[in-house]
């Protein structure tokens, strides 16, 4: 899901809060809600960032040990070869 719906949803959920209720907002209280709904947010886009560079370094992880494989394989064809060349 992406950081906008996961934005949204809590936005949703402050309407429902909220439903029924009629109510004046302090400046302290609009103060608050926005300081609230900005840490949310930055949590939101910070844990959605590691996630991608999780999966971006995984990639990575996963084609440094394909290539390490393939070097081994070839190391073992080599020497190998330099063996029956020796005989």
């Amino acid at each position: 899901m992406s950081v906008q719906k996961k934005i949204e949803e809590i936005v949703l959920g402050y309407l429902k809060a909220s439903e029924g209720k009629a109510r004046i907002m302090s400046p302290q209280d609009i103060a608050k809600l926005v300081s609230e709904v900005a840490h949310k947010g930055a949590m939101l886009g910070y844990d959605s960032g590691m996630k991608m560079a999780q999966r971006a370094h995984g990639n990575e992880l996963e084609i440094a040990e394909l290539t390490v494989k393939e070097l081994t394989e070839r190391v073992k064809e080599l020497e190998t070869q330099m063996i029956a060349s020796q005989q």
